[in-house]
């Protein structure tokens, strides 16, 4: 019903399909209802995304809390984007996935979370290496909180409070659910590699507790590397 509601705002271009990225066939049947309406599909969005009900450790959460979020965060991405890639390699289009910030911060609290976006992160940039050769690519994007429902409760509990006051302000922006959509939406189009925002947070895997000093620039720049490699290796067994 709410993807129903969505699409009607947007106007008749649009058509709202509920599926649930945890079943692969309900997957599957979306994007052919799009492929069948449309004609074909161009670019895909993995944003599907849940969080745990209370900040909690990993010792004082449940075992199944913790699994359906990987299983949602992750493997949700992982069919989402699986379900489309026939078309995606086809029409040389674009894949784009929502990462997080966590993929650069310790995720105390929110451990299966912070353990899915950065598997988010890890399967975006190996993902455009491999679409490269097919004239396809995929961007990765690390928003900070978004202001979204989810959003909006995780920061309202008692224990989140807490977190707030000793956190820098910068750090706690939170970014229109609007506006994270053009940020997305433009750096598809411009087939970006990825996507920061708000910007500062970039910086924050230059300081790990290991002393790990590697930008986000600096590994993008690895994966173009990479791709080159890849692309040679390719070429080479045709």
């Amino acid at each position: 019903m709410k993807a129903r509601d969505a699409a009607e705002r947007i106007g008749a271009r649009a058509i709202g399909i509920g599926a649930d990225v945890t079943d692969q066939g309900a997957m599957m049947a979306a994007v052919a209802q799009v492929v069948d309406e449309f004609g074909g599909l161009d670019c895909v969005v993995a944003n599907a995304g849940i969080a745990q009900k209370q900040l909690a450790t990993v010792y004082g959460m449940s075992g199944e809390e913790w699994e359906r979020v990987v299983e949602v965060d992750l493997l949700g991405v992982f069919r989402t984007v699986r379900a489309a890639l026939p078309q995606i390699v086809e029409r040389r289009g674009q894949v784009a996935m929502v990462s997080s910030v966590y993929a650069f911060a310790n995720g105390f609290g929110n451990s299966p979370y912070a353990v899915a976006k950065p598997g988010v992160e890890a399967f975006g940039r190996g993902l455009r290496v491999e679409l490269a050769h097919h004239g396809a690519s995929a961007t990765v994007a690390y928003f900070g909180w978004v202001d979204t429902t989810m959003v909006k409760d995780a920061l309202s509990q008692p224990d989140a409070e807490r977190l707030n006051k000793t956190t820098p302000k910068f750090l706690l922006k939170r970014i229109q659910p609007e506006v994270a959509s053009l940020v997305l939406f433009y750096s598809g189009c411009a087939f970006a590699y990825f996507v920061v925002m708000p910007a500062a947070f970039k910086f924050l895997n230059a300081v790990t507790p290991e002393g790990v000093a590697m930008m986000t620039d600096i590994t993008h720049y690895l994966d173009f590397v990479m791709l080159m490699f890849f692309a040679r290796t390719v070429n080479a067994r045709a």
